[in-house]
């Protein structure tokens, strides 16, 4: 019995490692950035969609999270163009880079491979593919939302901050100028 109990933990430990993708976890909360580069490719006539494009938004950061963890290990040799060189900069100024291609075509699967193993790559599912697809090549850079309050603030923090929706004057004997300027009350 005492057997039994030592081999199903080691088993089921042998089994989840197996299922689980070269890259490990990605944790949508701790990116807050994505930059996509795009790479031309010689000889093909395709529109070049953009440059480079940085995503902030946190449902895209998710979205891409979700795609690099549902991701399946393609087996055998992979011989594949880049479209795009995909860097994820996660809070701490820790960076990671992927190449990530999609196509301009729905209903095809995605292909994801880390630089820093480039032969090994993960087809990212039919599904998440073409929601990145929409997100990527959509018309009008819905990348950086620099008109919401969100996006201008954390132009201005370069740290964490908590931002206090009531009057800091209990708290700090300071109270909060309209122009967001401090002003001690005495």
């Amino acid at each position: 019995m005492k057997r039994l109990l030592l081999i199903v933990p080691v088993l089921l430990a042998v089994l989840l490692s197996g299922c689980q993708n070269a890259f490990g976890f990605i944790n949508a909360r701790w990116i807050s950035e994505i930059t996509l580069d795009f790479q031309s490719q010689d000889g093909k006539t395709q529109d070049e969609p953009f440059a480079s494009k940085t995503f902030t938004d946190p449902a895209f950061i998710k979205l891409m999270a979700d795609a690099m963890n549902g991701s399946k290990r393609i087996s055998g040799e992979l011989d594949y163009g880049v479209e795009f060189r995909m860097k994820l900069t996660y809070g701490d100024g820790y960076t990671e880079n992927y190449i990530l291609n999609l196509g301009e075509d729905s209903g095809n699967l995605g292909l994801l491979v880390s630089e820093e193993n480039s032969g090994k790559g993960y087809s990212v599912s039919v599904k998440n593919a073409d929601k990145l697809r929409k997100l990527v090549y959509a018309q009008g850079s819905p990348a950086i939302d620099t008109g919401s309050e969100a996006a201008q603030a954390s132009d201005a923090v370069d740290r964490p901050a908590t931002i206090l929706q009531g009057d800091l004057f209990p708290v700090t004997g300071f109270t909060l100028n309209s122009d967001h300027s401090l002003q001690e009350l005495v």
